[in-house]
């Protein structure tokens, strides 16, 4: 038999993601930190996603995660209002807007209507520069995901736009 040292096991990981930028230079992600305490048998915890905003042109960051949640920011628009997500297992998934300047993220449920009292806005993923958002909304009756247009109150709905059939098929 041979003596084969055990190796210790790798250090928690601390890694970041971006995920938008807008033309002033800020980016939107996460950084993703594991926690240090063991968790069954694996060397480190399980990770935690913090929505962060980076400034670019003075190398400084804001961390908005709020107490006991994680989350990520997917998009960021001119004016610096941000969208993404933030989740705990008290609430599961919730869409999240916020901006450079507040350092508060703000639930996009209760500001949302016309939506069916069953379905649930999960993830944020775009912002455009007049306030338009792309989102994820949970049918939560039917267990099935859809992409919403989210349209401020201060803005018209756009058109709707006719599917169009891809050509060349029979």
């Amino acid at each position: 038999t041979t003596n084969t040292p055990i190796l210790p096991p790798p250090a928690c990981e601390q890694t970041s993601t971006a995920y938008g930028i807008n033309d002033s230079g800020m980016v939107v992600g996460d950084y993703t930190i594991s926690l240090s305490a063991p968790v069954r048998g694996k060397g480190c915890g399980f990770p935690q996603h913090h929505p962060i905003i980076w400034n670019s042109s003075t190398n400084t960051f804001i961390d908005l995660a709020s107490p006991n949640k994680f989350g990520t920011l997917y998009g960021i628009n001119a004016s610096g209002q941000v969208v993404g997500f933030e989740s705990s297992s008290a609430t599961g998934s919730n869409a999240v807007i916020g901006d450079v300047t507040g350092g508060v993220l703000t639930d996009l449920n209760p500001l949302v209507t016309g939506v069916p009292s069953a379905w649930k806005i999960t993830y944020a993923d775009k912002i455009s520069d007049s306030g338009l958002i792309l989102a994820r909304a949970l049918d939560v009756a039917a267990n099935v995901v859809h992409s919403v247009l989210l349209t401020p109150s201060t803005l018209q709905p756009p058109p709707p736009v006719a599917p169009v059939a891809p050509s060349g098929l029979n």
